[in-house]
């Protein structure tokens, strides 16, 4: 955190909250300006800077994917009164930092592509990179890959981790994570021990190289968040009536 003239600024409180849900989290610049979120939920948040002598900073729009990690070192806090607020979409520029090679498989994606099993692993098919097993066995015992190869769209219950590969990897080098909960089968490690639903599940980042060392596993990593609540009431309701005529 710092001014115009690039000096640091100590101890400014900054908060991020969920548009969501409300949830707050707050912390303070250390001695060289730096703050950190650690362990974040995905989803959409502003971030209000305050500190003694500035006028108070305000980022809207910036939305967090599962396993992001970015830098806001773009504020600048401008001196005057603590009463003014300066607001700023954070849409408007981008603040992804990581130089990991990713895809994701966003809400929309979800609620618009059909999958016959529920399950959001079926959706692998339509990321960049991703190839369909051809059932033969390839070396180590693992299945050779091909986009040829006929694909009945269907999964079971462990789902279709192990029916692809991604970028290369083998199909048994698909870890699959559930709200950071690792779901790999831990015999063969080539399909998972649960489906991931499609209808409680928010978004899925499919990670395929250059993760950091916070992310376990691999080469492949399928990582879905799921829904959840927000601050307000909201839903639909479907009735059937008949009356006594």
């Amino acid at each position: 955190m710092a001014d115009k003239t690039g000096a640091v600024i100590p101890g400014a409180v900054v908060t991020a909250k969920n548009q969501s849900n409300g949830f707050l989290r707050s912390t303070k610049t250390n001695g060289v300006g730096i703050f950190i979120f650690s362990a974040i939920d995905s989803g959409d948040y502003t971030l209000t800077v305050k500190a003694q002598g500035f006028e108070t900073n305000v980022q809207n729009g910036i939305h967090l994917d599962p396993g992001d990690s970015r830098s806001l070192s773009s504020i600048k806090l401008v001196p005057g009164a603590g009463t003014v607020t300066v607001v700023v979409n954070a849409s408007e520029t981008s603040i992804l930092e990581t130089g990991e090679r990713s895809s994701l498989i966003t809400a929309a994606d979800l609620e618009h592509l059909s999958t016959e099993g529920r399950d959001v692993t079926e959706l692998l098919k339509i990321l960049p990179g991703s190839a369909i097993a051809a059932g033969t066995s390839g070396s180590f015992g693992n299945s050779s890959s091909s986009n040829g190869t006929y694909d009945p769209g269907q999964v079971g219950v462990g789902g279709a981790s192990g029916s692809y590969s991604m970028s290369g990897s083998p199909t048994n080098g698909v870890s699959v994570r559930s709200d950071g909960v690792n779901l790999n089968d831990p015999a063969s490690y080539s399909g998972s021990t649960q489906t991931v639903n499609a209808d409680s599940t928010a978004e899925v980042k499919v990670e395929q190289s250059n993760f950091g060392a916070d992310t376990a596993n691999g080469p492949v990593v399928i990582n879905a968040v799921g829904k959840t609540g927000g601050s307000s009431m909201h839903g639909t309701l479907y009735v059937h009536g008949r009356t006594y005529h």
